[in-house]
């Protein structure tokens, strides 16, 4: 009975630490580079920024006629991001309010999000 008991609290004790390996964490910070972008209906014909740099506060996304910057926060994988500065003749969003989902792998990020739709943004790192 005894040897029952201690292996119970050895598989809980064991259960309570799975997540305080000391891996580094897999991070959004650096720079991405579009790689495509896919909707529900099929393969979308409009493309992402052609790159996306995150610092530890700050996003900048970097289309073909416009550059936006924003702060964000990335919460439990959901990215929320408002743009607070642009720079080019294509650029209109100042203010707006922009949410993501959020996932990293290695060197891949995908963005996904409600537009008319579902739509999934695919990255690569770069730096």
């Amino acid at each position: 009975m005894i040897r029952r008991v201690s292996l119970a609290f050895l598989v809980l004790g064991l259960v309570a630490c799975g997540d305080d390996g000391v891996s580094p964490e897999v991070t959004i910070v650096g720079t991405w580079e579009f790689v495509s972008i896919t909707s529900d209906s099929g393969t979308a014909t409009a493309s992402g920024p052609s790159t996306v740099t995150f610092t530890e506060t700050t996003a900048t996304l970097v289309f073909t006629d416009c550059t936006e910057t924003g702060t964000y926060t990335l919460v439990d994988g959901t990215l929320t991001a408002t743009l607070t500065a642009v720079n080019g003749p294509a650029c209109d969003m100042i203010g707006d309010v922009v949410v993501f989902q959020v996932t990293v792998t290695s060197d891949t990020l995908t963005l996904v999000f409600e537009f008319f739709g579902t739509v999934t943004v695919v990255y690569r790192r770069v730096s």
